[in-house]
């Protein structure tokens, strides 16, 4: 079940800083950033298994009512304004640095 096995072009694409503009995609910067945070944090974890980071991935997704398709088309968006895709990144990286991984 390699499902998830995109989630790294996204991390590469999509991962840049926050000003919660809207996309074609109909997601906003912050929900994409938050999104790609807790996603990275899963991808992270080497505590859980291959399955249970696929699982949990899939949660993340489900809890805020996204597909990966939505991700991507989001992340196409931003690549396609640099400018809004350095702000983007800034702010996910921040996101991250403020919540560590879990401590198992």
């Amino acid at each position: 079940m390699r499902r998830f096995g995109h989630i790294p072009l996204f991390l590469i694409l999509g991962v840049m800083g926050c000003n919660g503009r809207g996309s074609s995609a109909g997601l906003d910067d912050s929900t994409f950033v938050a999104t790609m945070a807790e996603l990275r944090r899963v991808h992270g974890d080497s505590a859980i298994s291959a399955p249970q980071r696929d699982s949990a991935r899939l949660k993340v997704l489900q809890a805020r009512g996204l597909t990966p398709a939505e991700l991507d088309r989001h992340a196409r968006v931003l690549a396609d304004d640099p400018e809004r895709a350095v702000l983007v990144w800034q702010a996910l990286e921040r996101k991250v640095a403020a919540t560590p991984l879990p401590v198992h």
